[in-house]
């Protein structure tokens, strides 16, 4: 038996997966190789293998900058966690009210997360051109494009009609946005107050930003923390 041509064949035959840097928080953590036509809930499988301290608290970001909830794991692929020619998945720790605060009081920390959600933000720019927000009141339901939602001077927006899905593509779509000028955001913000918070750091459009509905202390201390850094707003 020739085991020289039985090893030449499995060279030639098995292929070889291409290695991606899994990012969390900010930080790279490792390069794994990675099958990018398995299932998200079986890379967290293969990633609890390695990272002892995952926890369910950290979600995986799609390529559209949006966190996928650990129950949709199982129906969303690998590759669309991607950007287009990027080699970096990455994990964001979920903020609670506890998480929230710290991240507050700790600059550094701050910063990271920042960071993480200003390079994702710019995911935006590869969003399909005809993406279409869904909104629900009561037994009527209407579609509008999300450029031409982004594209009002004033945007007015009831969270209890949009999906949490579309109500954080709307805030990832205003963080170059330079047409939105008044913001309004009725009935809420506790989905969206992480993204809301970090795009407030940065726009220079919005001169005008209405929030109504429940939001408790460490949320408030959030907002105005981002308004002392955005000089163009008025609440």
């Amino acid at each position: 038996m020739n085991f020289f041509h039985i090893t030449n064949y499995f060279q030639k035959t098995t292929p070889v997966l291409p290695k991606y840097i899994i990012n969390r928080n900010g930080v790279n953590e490792l390069t794994l190789h990675i099958d990018c036509s398995s299932t998200v809930a079986e890379l967290r499988t293969l990633l609890t293998q390695r990272l002892s301290d995952l926890s369910e608290n950290e979600q995986f970001l799609h390529s559209n900058g949006v966190p996928i909830h650990i129950f949709d794991e199982q129906d969303t692929i690998v590759s669309e966690l991607l950007l287009e020619d990027s080699d970096i998945i990455c994990l964001k720790t979920k903020l609670t009210r506890d998480l929230l605060q710290s991240t507050m009081s700790n600059t550094s920390a701050h910063c990271d997360e920042k960071s993480l959600m200003k390079s994702r933000a710019t995911a935006q720019t590869t969003l399909p051109a005809k993406k279409t927000i869904i909104i629900t009141n009561g037994s009527e339901i209407k579609s509008i494009l999300l450029t031409d939602l982004l594209s009002q001077t004033t945007l007015e927006i009831d969270n209890k009609k949009v999906s949490s899905n579309d109500m954080k593509l709307i805030i990832f779509g205003l963080h170059e946005n330079k047409h939105v000028k008044k913001l309004q955001i009725s009935s809420g913000c506790h989905d969206i107050i992480e993204f809301l918070v970090d795009i407030l750091h940065d726009n220079t459009t919005l001169t005008s930003l209405c929030l109504s509905g429940d939001m408790n202390n460490a949320q408030c201390t959030a907002v105005t923390h981002a308004l002392i850094d955005n000089h163009h707003l008025k609440v």
